[in-house]
């Protein structure tokens, strides 16, 4: 029988001995409300909410063998069980963000990991690279690539030099033709 009750304009809810499993969380919308005895049910978890209701003085919950939410030990003694509501109440304020914002740090992490194994691969991938194009271009390569040029260079400056004789012969024949008249 759950039954609602108002003694002396003090609100109460007895809901002893009903096989209840749950109480159910719109009753921490019932501000003025003094005595909870919900004793001899089949209880598993008791909303740490109810510690926030500021006119609660008693909550009997004896005979719950289920109960998690608090031990044995205190489920006797209202204003022991109302304070571990309380400090239930208070870990979860506390560690609902946190367990959010822990979630969001390990998307976080996961998504650098993921971009550290991508860089990871490309700088793998990178290293092969240059170790082949090392293998494709070894050191006599670059040895005979270098005499090659300075040939090149060497029969580029002869023949340079050869135009310059070749132009300052040219030169002088001319000057000597414009020189001497012809008769």
């Amino acid at each position: 029988m759950f039954l609602l009750s108002a003694p002396n304009l003090k609100e109460q809810i007895i809901a002893s001995d009903n096989r209840l499993s749950s109480l159910p969380q719109k009753l921490i919308r019932l501000i003025v409300i003094s005595h909870i005895d919900v004793r001899n049910n089949r209880l598993g978890t008791i909303p740490t909410e109810l510690s926030r209701m500021p006119t609660l003085a008693e909550l009997l919950c004896d005979g719950n063998p289920q109960l998690a939410s608090a031990p044995e030990n205190m489920r006797g003694d209202s204003k022991l069980l109302l304070v571990c509501l309380e400090m239930q109440q208070k870990f979860k304020d506390v560690m609902v963000p946190k367990d959010a914002q822990r979630a969001e740090l390990q998307a976080q992490s996961n998504k650098y990991i993921h971009e550290l194994s991508q860089a990871r691969s490309r700088i793998e991938q990178l290293e092969r690279e240059i170790a082949f194009l090392e293998w494709e271009r070894p050191s006599r390569y670059i040895y005979w690539k270098r005499r090659m040029v300075a040939f090149i260079c060497y029969l580029l400056e002869k023949t340079v030099q050869w135009f310059d004789w070749a132009w300052q012969a040219f030169q002088r024949w001319r000057n000597r033709r414009k020189t001497a008249p012809l008769y």
